[in-house]
């Protein structure tokens, strides 16, 4: 299923909170998760959508519950099935 490029954005939106509440830099984030700092700062903008396993290594040190995730996600296909 290919996700609507809203989702991709509010998701960076997200992240990018939770990145600047753990007082953590773009680069530090991108250390943490074995990611590319671009790459990071590409996720938080909306403009591409990481794979399964760096948005789990990027819960985990930021500290989002699936949840979180999954209620972003349900939000986005309840708007567009609305």
């Amino acid at each position: 299923m290919v996700l609507p490029k809203s989702f991709h954005k509010k998701l960076g939106r997200h992240l990018r909170a939770k990145r600047i509440e753990k007082n953590l830099t773009q680069v530090e984030l991108a250390q943490l998760c074995k990611a590319g700092s671009q790459f990071i700062s590409n996720i938080e903008r909306g403009l591409c959508a990481p794979s399964l396993r760096v948005l789990k290594r990027i819960m985990i040190v930021l500290d989002i519950h699936q949840d979180q995730i999954a209620d972003i996600y349900r939000a986005e296909i309840s708007a567009l099935l609305s």
